[in-house]
């Protein structure tokens, strides 16, 4: 059975029910697979080579389609990490491509994601510097993300394109990612590891979108955040339990702010702690009688529990250190 599998680019020794149909000549080292087709569970494969030296495989054209009722029971069959189920196709074509590399389109279309990738691949068995423009859409920001290890994050869904190169433990991007999730815009740039829960990913990244208060929804704060439009970008760094953020510059409201920190994601932030530097009309103010501009630092720590000696703000406390007042 491996060894079937292999025509088909599947390395796993599987023991299940299987059937398979090949046509296919030899004229010396050329081999040529006309049609061959193996029904592996509810799913079908069919594939189609060309390999001009056989047995390698190097030098050769393939285009492989892979579809079926139930993507579950074929991944559980593979071992493969995903959440997608009911129905599915893949369609893939990999050939020669230049400075010894090779080139694969593939096409993924899933109750999950549907994904259109164009890749260079480098020599396995690692694929360093190999180049991969990507366009993915997914209904579940959350599913796609706890694939790759990270959680905690929002239940929406999500469109996504971008150009990446494959260094030692992650991926570096020679394009910016461009992502829309809902009404959420961002940009993101830099390095994402592929360590679990992406720790050591250094990222420089914008986020804008039209309400605040709803974005800190999505990571368990509902009070004391002013429903205001938001322009945000800076440094993201993520460590092992927080995340490090880094001048921190945008608008939000009619606001300019600055900011440094932490961000810890756990239940309405706990254990998160900024510095934030604000130009404008207090966050959150909605006295429409003000008519000054208002520059401020500010040191917010989010506690785990209640503190009867200071003032909460949803989970969080806040001091506050006016160093200038001037006529708007």
């Amino acid at each position: 059975m491996g060894r079937t599998l292999s025509l088909f680019g599947i390395s796993k020794n599987i023991k299940a029910p299987f059937l398979i149909d090949v046509d296919a000549r030899r004229q010396g080292p050329l081999m040529i697979i006309e049609k061959s087709r193996m029904e592996l569970g509810s799913a079908t494969f069919e594939l189609t080579a060309h390999m001009p030296d056989f047995p390698a495989v190097k030098g050769g054209t393939f285009e492989l389609d892979i579809g079926g009722p139930d993507v579950a029971q074929v991944r559980d069959l593979l071992q493969l990490p995903g959440s997608a189920s009911g129905a599915f196709s893949v369609h893939s074509v990999l050939g020669p491509g230049v400075n010894e590399m090779e080139r694969l389109l593939l096409d993924v279309d899933t109750s999950l994601i549907e994904l259109h990738a164009q890749a260079n691949l480098a020599p396995t068995p690692d694929y360093v510097s190999s180049d991969i423009k990507f366009d993915l859409k997914s209904n579940n920001l959350a599913q796609v993300a706890s694939i790759f290890g990270a959680s905690k994050l929002p239940n929406k869904p999500i469109e996504m394109t971008g150009r990446v190169r494959l260094v030692d433990g992650g991926v570096e991007t020679t394009e910016m990612i461009i992502a829309n999730v809902d009404d959420i815009s961002i940009d993101v740039d830099g390095l994402l590891t592929t360590v679990k829960g992406l720790r050591g990913s250094d990222l420089s990244f914008r986020i804008s979108g039209p309400d605040l208060a709803a974005l800190a929804v999505d990571f368990g704060i509902n009070q004391g955040i002013p429903r205001e439009t938001y322009d945000i970008g800076g440094k993201l760094l993520v460590h092992d339990s927080d995340y490090g953020l880094r001048r921190i510059t945008g608008t939000i409201g009619d606001s300019k702010v600055k900011m440094d920190g932490r961000l810890v994601a756990g239940k309405r932030l706990a254990g998160s702690e900024f510095f934030q530097g604000q130009n404008g009309r207090t966050i959150g103010s909605r006295q429409a009688a003000c008519r000054q501009r208002v520059q401020v630092y500010s040191k917010w720590i989010c506690v785990r529990a209640a503190n009867p000696l200071v003032r909460r703000h949803s989970g969080c406390t806040r001091t506050v250190q006016p160093v200038r007042q001037r006529s708007a």
